[in-house]
């Protein structure tokens, strides 16, 4: 059986100045792969797999370098997750994930992590969201709610008085 290459969703972020924030977040869509290989080096990423009865192969020449002992990733059910360290720090982002400027029908961009080069350092990483800092009232007043829900009504509802509806559906069930 003929190996084919596996679905690769890419994102990258650079920075000249903070090491942390020059990094690809690679993603391999294998599910529950069986006879993994994964080799992973300065300038290139080999793997081979099984996975419902098909064989992959995928061999990625980098860019750039990335920094091996800073990269790792981690196998989980659907995909191989990766979070490779770009070796040079740069504020330019990778023109492309591989060395030859071919295009890859396998290799994608991907858009949940994918931050535009202009915004990187003014859009908040996932990661760093905090719920409590949230202003619940006025975010339901923007959107048309009546405010702090523990209060109680401020108002007649939308659909009318449903009480009375209320009232008849437990005359019915007498």
């Amino acid at each position: 059986m003929t190996a084919v290459p596996p679905e690769v969703l890419w994102a990258q972020r650079s920075n000249a100045k903070v090491d942390s924030k020059n990094i690809i977040f690679l993603k391999v869509r294998l599910v529950d792969p069986t006879d993994l290989k994964i080799d992973l080096k300065a300038t290139s990423l080999d793997i081979t797999a099984k996975s419902d009865g098909q064989d992959y192969s995928l061999h990625i020449d980098f860019y750039a370098e990335i920094n091996e002992e800073e990269s790792h990733y981690h196998v989980a059910g659907s995909h191989i997750a990766f979070v490779l360290r770009k070796k040079e720090k740069k504020s330019e982002y990778w023109p492309r994930l591989t060395k030859e400027k071919a295009k890859y029908h396998y290799i994608r961009t991907d858009f949940e992590k994918w931050v535009d080069e202009d915004e990187q350092e003014s859009k908040p990483e996932a990661g760093n969201f905090d719920p409590s800092t949230m202003d619940l009232a006025s975010l339901a007043k923007q959107y048309g709610g009546k405010g702090d829900p523990s209060k109680g009504s401020t108002g007649p509802s939308e659909y009318g008085d449903l009480s009375e509806l209320a009232h008849s559906a437990a005359a019915k069930k007498e």
